[in-house]
């Protein structure tokens, strides 16, 4: 879901929630407008959606803010209110989400050169000469591996990810990989090599995230 879907529900949504015909809905949603511009000196947004049962024609819809729902759902019998309001607890929800999934992505882009330029002085100091590009990836991807169980190629085919990976990650999982990742920087300065840290890497992992990272996936998949 889009950032900005998290601060507003369509009457079309509103219509499928509560088994309302939409139709009938939008004749209530337009009954009570008047007297909610008369209380709050605004309107009601109004978008379009389209069909292609109507050969892609576009249909009026009402986008309403939580304050405008919950108005509008005092018309509801109980039942119908409650969907309404769990309904916005969920959307808050996943705005949580979604702000600590950007939160955590920006906190890995961060530590990414840092990873990197440490990985330069090491090769140097130890006269391994200067880091190419496979260096890097391979790096990465041993990060990728321990947290996703596969490269970030092989993860984005599977999970069918268009973009930047860490778009398509869940807040917990970009967690994990900017934790181990830190790690691995930390463990690249000691002087740890590849065998080493990876050892080191899957360890905490095992210990840290396997079973929370288990749990999360059988959530989402229940």
């Amino acid at each position: 879901m889009k950032l900005q879907d998290l601060n507003s529900i369509t009457s079309r949504e509103i219509a499928m929630l509560t088994g309302k015909r939409h139709a009938d809905l939008l004749r209530e949603v337009r009954k009570m407008e008047a007297d909610w511009q008369t209380v709050a000196q605004s309107s009601f947004t109004q978008g379009y959606y389209k069909l292609k049962a109507t050969g892609n024609q576009e249909h009026p819809m009402f986008i309403l803010t939580k304050t405008e729902s919950l108005y509008i759902a005092t018309k509801f019998n109980n039942v119908l209110r409650a969907k309404v309001i769990k309904r916005w607890e969920q959307l808050e929800l996943n705005h949580q989400d979604e702000q600590k999934r950007i939160h955590q992505r920006e906190l890995a882009k961060m530590g990414c050169p840092k990873m990197t330029n440490a990985l330069v002085v090491q090769r140097l100091e130890s006269g391994k000469g200067n880091a190419k590009p496979h260096h890097y990836s391979n790096e990465h991807n041993m990060i990728y591996r321990i947290v996703l169980g596969a490269t970030a190629k092989k993860f984005k085919e599977a999970q069918d990810i268009d973009g930047n990976l860490r778009d398509g990650l869940t807040p917990l999982q970009i967690e994990a990989v900017t934790k181990i990742q830190d790690m691995n920087t930390s463990l690249i300065d000691l002087g740890f090599e590849y065998k080493e840290r990876k050892q080191r890497l899957d360890a905490f992992y095992e210990k840290r995230y396997a079973q929370k990272l288990m749990d999360e996936f059988n959530r989402i998949n229940a």
